[in-house]
């Protein structure tokens, strides 16, 4: 599950990154050659489909259990992901009011935001590779604790069946050496011994005396 959803993390930041790299060609226009109403528009739906694609993966993220803030430290994929989102919302809000009205937003604001959205990529693909280490470092520490338990488990097993080899083994021994003794027990008396049946069948016997011919 890690591994799928790590996979639509990448997917959808491939997905913003070309949507926003196309937005930002068309944005980063010279300061003297305002853009076309096919141009804005064009721009629109590229940054209407990264803010479809923030918004997934800011679902994906809000799943993955934040780190404790330290100092210095990047931020976590779910801030880089919400910074990322709200610099795309205000980067929409002023294109569409550059479309309806060319005068209102300036094209150097446009510029602005398309530097801003190059500068947030950067952080989001940051954060993504501290995201992707983290969880194949756990993917990592599960797998090496299941070998480990696996291991444990193959030890007890063996340890188990060499102590019942043993028990067997001893078993075997002791019976045996009783067997011998009485044997032993039984050879040593003068008299003739006979194990009858029911029927007084003589089923075993012995004999001290070597028989008359």
């Amino acid at each position: 599950r890690q591994l799928d959803d790590l996979a639509r993390t990448v997917d959808s930041s491939a997905s913003i990154r070309v949507s926003i790299e196309r937005s930002a060609v068309v944005l980063q226009q010279a300061p003297g050659s305002p853009l076309s109403s096919n141009q804005r528009a064009r721009a629109l739906a590229e940054l209407l489909r990264a803010r479809a694609a923030s918004h997934e993966l800011a679902k994906a993220s809000a799943a993955v259990p934040a780190e404790q803030n330290q100092p210095h430290a990047p931020p976590s994929l779910s801030t880089a992901v919400e910074q990322l989102t709200d610099h795309i919302d205000a980067a929409y809000r002023d294109l569409e009011l550059n479309l309806h009205n060319p005068q209102a937003t300036s094209v150097l604001r446009l510029r602005q935001h398309a530097s801003s959205l190059r500068r947030q990529l950067n952080v989001l693909d940051d954060a993504i590779a501290i995201e992707t280490q983290r969880r194949r470092s756990s993917l990592f520490r599960i797998h090496a604790f299941i070998m480990l338990g696996v291991g444990i488990l193959g030890a007890i097993a063996l340890w188990s069946a060499y102590r019942l080899q043993q028990s067997r083994l001893r078993a075997r021994r002791a019976f045996t050496e009783r067997d011998d003794q009485l044997q032993a027990l039984v050879g040593a008396v003068p008299d003739v011994i006979a194990l009858l049946d029911a029927e007084l069948t003589i089923r075993a016997t012995t004999r001290t005396h070597p028989a008359r011919r």
